[in-house]
């Protein structure tokens, strides 16, 4: 997907394997993506960038983990069929529905929680001054950060409806297969 920019899986991969294994793995799992990823890629190397992609890559974990802990996983780690949906019960239909709602959401706010990170943390790097006041650059660095992510093209915003899609639709069919062959540590809580 390196032709569509700011549109990604590695977000939904993160997520899922913060779900199926922890908030540990996850975050490893987007720190080596983003590793290779920013070094290994066709627009040129992230530089000193990367450490706040990585960083701010470990939302998508921290939300797996709150996700797994959640009610509306259950559905997703514990029902036999693929597809949750598929269940005829309207209780269950319903709850699947909330779930995958839930699951969107998260996607999102992850996204928007990763744009507003590490747009704020371009900026620090574009503006930094040893002799400015560490406040003064952070809440200048915030303000040009979030201004700009999304002008003058909408990169935040694509990135963050893409995250809602996907997180809604690739993450429960991948957890559901995941379960399905066993791949996930039950110890995780």
């Amino acid at each position: 997907m390196i032709s569509v920019p700011n549109i990604k899986l590695m977000d939904v991969l993160v997520f899922v394997a913060a779900v199926l294994f922890g908030a540990r793995v996850g975050a490893a799992v987007g720190m080596l993506t983003w590793l290779v990823y920013g070094f290994v890629n066709p627009y040129g190397q992230a530089g000193p960038l990367i450490v706040f992609l990585m960083a701010g890559e470990s939302f998508n974990a921290v939300a797996g983990a709150l996700f797994r802990r959640s009610r509306f996983s259950e559905g997703f780690l514990r029902t036999r069929s693929l597809f949750p949906c598929s269940f005829p019960d309207r209780v269950h239909e319903s709850g699947t529905k909330l779930s995958l709602a839930i699951l969107g959401v998260t996607g999102l706010f992850a996204a928007f929680a990763y744009d507003v990170f590490t747009s704020t943390a371009t900026w620090i790097l574009q503006l930094y001054d040893p002799s400015k006041d560490l406040g003064i650059l952070l809440f200048q660095s915030f303000v040009a950060g979030t201004l700009t992510m999304n002008f003058p093209l909408p990169m935040g915003i694509m990135h963050q409806v893409s995250d809602l899609l996907f997180f809604a639709s690739v993450a429960p069919l991948a957890i559901k297969g995941a379960t399905k062959l066993g791949w996930f540590s039950s110890r995780v809580k």
